[in-house]
């Protein structure tokens, strides 16, 4: 009943921040408890040690500085009580993300034990997409829509791949497909968002890059591509306004700083001939990614 219940909130946990794009620690924190109470009493419940695995997989890592080697503990430890157990190869793949070969290797394993596994299937097409196997990637997330018809990330990359593809009209589509359906989905909407600007349709690109900020502020991302949008146009002042604001979002979150972002202010003073300030973003973009070309 214990694991039961580690799982429940676990799924709930994941469930909310998917499709809701919020987190909400105290269904995490619940599974923690729940799968300690488990294993308590049964220390060879796969479910449970599972479980436990997932929360350190999700917890921040402020919180739980080696998360991912604890989260690979209780994942191998699962595989040696039930080594059928087809999530527990799946969560090997998300700890081996950072390898695109390791990752395919316990993403076939995890569909090889469980054929129904959506994000399994979808994963995979991300690698395949990747590496520009096309025909491979689109199996793969039609696979993962025949399992999960709402699986909303598979129709985002199915038209990734027509956009990939020079097929634009067929990518914008999908994105209007997902956009029908989640209309408060930010990936979704600067999806879409992109899907027009590729047309070099600027204005309704710039419509749905607005809208997704609008349902998620501290969307850099959506941030900078509202920026993308007045470079092109040639608003030069109104982009640097935009980007530095996606800037100081990624900064906040401690994430390192857009490449893109830095460069492109570099550019818009320079379109402006502000010449000492654009050199200043550039050597910024190079200290803070020194591989950056």
């Amino acid at each position: 009943a214990y694991a039961g219940l580690a799982k429940a909130h676990a799924s709930l946990y994941w469930h909310i921040k998917n499709y809701q794009n919020k987190k909400v620690p105290m269904h995490l924190d619940k599974s923690y408890k729940y799968s300690k109470r488990a294993l308590s009493i049964s220390p060879n419940l796969d479910e449970a040690n599972l479980s436990l695995a997932k929360y350190y997989q999700n917890v921040e890592k402020s919180k739980v500085s080696k998360k991912w080697d604890l989260c690979e503990k209780y994942a191998k430890k699962t595989l040696r009580i039930n080594p059928n157990n087809g999530d527990a190869y799946l969560l090997m793949s998300r700890i081996y993300a950072y390898d695109d070969n390791k990752e395919l290797r316990y993403l076939k394993k995890a569909v090889k034990k469980n054929a129904f596994l959506a994000d399994a299937h979808n994963n995979m097409g991300v690698i395949y997409l990747n590496k520009k196997q096309y025909y491979s990637a689109l199996s793969a997330f039609k696979k993962t829509i025949e399992i999960d018809p709402d699986y909303k990330i598979a129709y985002m990359n199915i038209g990734v791949v027509y956009a990939e593809q020079g097929k634009k009209r067929k990518a914008l589509k999908m994105y209007k497909k997902v956009v029908d359906k989640y209309p408060n989905y930010p990936l979704g909407l600067t999806n879409l968002g992109i899907g027009y600007r590729d047309l070099k349709q600027y204005d309704k690109a710039l419509i749905y890059f607005k809208r997704s900020v609008r349902v998620k502020p501290d969307y850099a991302f959506g941030w900078g591509e509202i920026a993308n949008i007045y470079r092109k146009k040639k608003i030069y002042n109104r982009a640097i306004y935009y980007y530095k604001k996606s800037l100081r979002i990624e900064k906040r979150a401690n994430t390192k700083l857009s490449k893109y972002s830095l460069a492109n202010i570099s550019d818009c003073y320079t379109k402006l001939k502000q010449y000492n300030t654009s050199i200043y973003y550039l050597k910024k973009a190079v200290r803070l990614h020194p591989k950056y070309a």
